[in-house]
């Protein structure tokens, strides 16, 4: 027997070993994920794969950051009925300078008696312009306000769509990987499928957040054009 043939065992057995460990360690990997997607769903937890877990938690972070902490609705937002406001105001504010100026232009020629009410009615005519401008103010930086949130959430939904589409790619990669496990691995390739079909089931619930997102777009664009 040559010399060197122990060595050669102890190599090979040694790389079974090490193989076997290995297949070991990546079916606690897909079991693992396996629990996880049971129980929170399609989290990023529930990918075996380490490289890719990390890369979808990255992206994650900006799904949790816009579609979650920055994401609000436009409801309460919509500027037709405040548009319409400010476009009437000036009118009434017009029809009470004609009837000021006009007691104005007759208070020369009245009579001592009806002079005092006169300058009465043209005080409280003022008052009510003067009530109408502060109102036209307010309602103008109301309607100031309105648009700048619409426009500050509009800017954080499309964010929030770019973000969900930019973590599909890892699920899809991991869905990539769990249909190539071989058929041979028996254990490892019945959970790779259950991972995928639940991966599947997730990604029409994810391009249903995706349409919502653009849903909310489209919406605050109406609000704040006066549409709605």
């Amino acid at each position: 027997m040559p010399s060197h043939y122990p060595s050669v065992v102890v190599k090979a057995c040694v790389g079974l070993l090490l193989c076997c460990f290995a297949n070991a360690q990546d079916l606690e990997d897909y079991k693992g994920a396996l629990a996880m997607a049971k129980k929170d769903g399609c989290t990023t937890a529930s990918i075996p794969y380490p490289n890719i877990r990390d890369a979808a938690e990255r992206k994650q972070a900006d799904v949790t950051r816009w579609c979650k902490t920055e994401y609000r609705s436009c409801k309460g937002l919509e500027t037709r009925s405040t548009r319409e406001k400010i476009n009437s105001i000036p009118t009434g504010i017009k029809n009470l300078e004609q009837q000021r100026d006009q007691l104005k232009s007759q208070l020369s020629s009245a009579s001592d008696n009806d002079k005092s009410p006169m300058e009465e009615k043209i005080r409280n005519l003022q008052r009510q312009i003067d009530d109408l401008n502060k109102e036209l103010d307010f309602t103008k930086k109301g309607l100031a306000t309105d648009i700048s949130d619409a426009d500050k959430r509009v800017y954080n939904a499309k964010y929030c769509v770019q973000a969900r589409k930019d973590i599909n790619d890892p699920f899809k990669n991991a869905m990539s990987q769990a249909n190539s496990v071989p058929a041979s691995e028996t254990e490892i390739n019945a959970i790779a499928k259950q991972l995928v079909s639940i991966w599947q089931a997730c990604e029409k619930e994810h391009e249903g957040a995706i349409r919502e997102a653009q849903d909310l777009i489209t919406y605050c664009e109406k609000a704040k054009n006066g549409d709605l």
